[in-house]
């Protein structure tokens, strides 16, 4: 029965998602943020005895407005954390410990909800959300504080250990404008979360959420003379105008509500030359780019819609242990970027680059392993119109690529322009922020089973 209705529940999202997509985007609001959740057991004895925490997960999904209702579909993780000092007694001593853990339930659901306006700005709903989850993670850890030791279990959920879940779902819309706006909701749950469980020992599920709405309007049709007139030349967003400045602030989050974050900034020196810096706070990274696109000069007597970029990186991981040599910590990207439009408003790309990991001349097991690693990309940049674009990359080793076992990685995501700024959301199995770290990844078989959600802001000063 379970399966049977976890079909069905599949289905209606694929309906919503297709109907949605297909029809006139003037009603279409993407929403993304995060989930502060907790849990609550159905018998009051163990609520008042145990303290959870809020966990911090992740939500993101896309909804379409009716006439009298808000109809979507979504992603969300809900959970719980626990952190708690105690004593143990064993052997008629007592030791200090901690105990800690927490627990990360990843859903897709969907929702009905009934709007109430009060004002252009300020908005209320009430309904329901119905979900099932697909896994998760369950980990305890218990630490004896007076001798520095611990010992942890972790433990993966599946879809079969969950109930279907649903819930009263309330909160409220505040618009700055009409594509930009903020959500706080809250969650109910009026169900059992786990489907193996006791009633006496079942819970359900209880969360707060915050989001950003982003309202699209609807796409203007092109002219049949602009969507033909691809014989021009591009420039490559790659390479920024002489004395502009390009940030980016970004950040992933996976399905276990772990962050990375980045800073980027970029400068333009020359028409077709341009240096970038970028922070990572993974292993406190620092990245040093040089893009040009001066190959270019060779190709334009052929009037091809062709662009050519050469990048060229050097990357130092600050804070990396150092094993054996202390230039241990640096890795080196060479790529060459040939992008082709194919109509004016769709761009293709293939990418063919080398990263080369600096293991003081491969001394470190295992014994033979390449530390200089060849990859090839292809993608594609959509403009929907001057606002909306839709972007996707394919990543695949193509030199000893059963490192690799025979998984790509890949990112798909959209970006939308407002008018002092541009927000960036993608999904992708790459969870650093930084390119030189694909080679770190092709050996994390973990990595690679997570769905890692992207969130980056873009502005520009000319």
């Amino acid at each position: 029965m379970i399966i049977k209705v976890d079909l069905i529940l599949k289905a209606v999202f694929i309906c919503i998602f297709l109907h949605i997509t297909t029809l006139a985007q003037k009603n279409t609001t993407i929403y993304s943020g995060y989930n502060f959740s907790t849990i609550k057991y159905n018998q009051d004895n163990i609520n008042e005895s145990v303290n959870f925490n809020f966990h911090r997960g992740l939500n993101i999904g896309i909804e379409y407005r009716f006439p009298k209702i808000i109809a979507g579909f979504g992603y969300f993780q809900r959970g719980l954390s626990l952190s708690r000092a105690t004593k143990i007694n064993i052997g008629g001593i007592d030791y200090n410990i901690d105990i800690s853990g927490h627990e990360v339930y990843n859903y897709l659901s969907a929702h009905l909800v009934y709007p109430y306006k009060l004002n252009q700005s300020l908005e209320l709903f009430a309904g329901i959300q119905i979900g099932k989850g697909n896994n998760g993670e369950s980990l305890a850890k218990l630490k004896f504080t007076d001798f520095n030791s611990s010992r942890s279990d972790n433990i993966d959920l599946k879809s079969e250990d969950f109930n279907i879940d649903q819930g009263i779902k309330l909160g409220m819309n505040y618009m700055l404008n009409s594509n930009l706006g903020f959500r706080a909701s809250y969650f109910s749950g009026l169900s059992d979360v786990r489907s193996n469980l006791d009633d006496s020992l079942n819970f359900r599920n209880n969360s707060f959420q915050m989001s950003l709405l982003m309202n699209f309007k609807k796409m203007p049709i092109k002219s049949k003379k602009r969507l033909l007139d691809s014989t021009k030349s591009i420039r490559s967003k790659l390479i920024i105008p002489p004395k502009s400045i390009f940030v980016q602030i970004g950040s992933k989050v996976d399905n276990s509500a772990n962050i990375k974050s980045s800073l980027s900034v970029n400068y333009g020196i020359r028409d077709n030359v341009t240096v970038s810096a970028r922070k990572n706070d993974h292993l406190n990274t620092l990245d040093i780019y040089i893009s040009t696109n001066y190959f270019n000069r060779f190709i334009r007597k052929i009037k091809y819609p062709i662009n050519i970029v050469y990048q060229a990186a050097i990357s130092n991981k600050r804070d990396k242990s150092v094993i054996t040599d202390e230039k241990d910590n640096f890795n080196f990207l060479h790529k060459t970027i040939f992008e082709y439009k194919i109509r004016s408003s769709t761009i293709l790309n293939i990418s063919p680059f080398y990263i080369h990991k600096n293991i003081a001349k491969t001394k470190l097991d295992p014994k033979g392993f390449p530390w200089d690693l060849w990859f090839l990309e292809a993608g594609f940049n959509h403009m929907r119109n001057q606002k909306f674009h839709i972007y996707g990359s394919a990543y695949r080793l193509i030199k000893d690529a059963e490192l690799a076992k025979s998984i790509s990685f890949y990112s798909l995501g959209v970006r939308y322009n407002l008018k002092l700024i541009e927000l960036d959301f993608s999904l992708s199995n790459i969870s650093n922020t930084y390119e030189t770290a694909l080679a770190d990844e092709i050996d994390s078989k973990k990595s690679k089973e997570k769905l890692i959600f992207g969130f980056q802001i873009n502005k520009t000063f000319n």
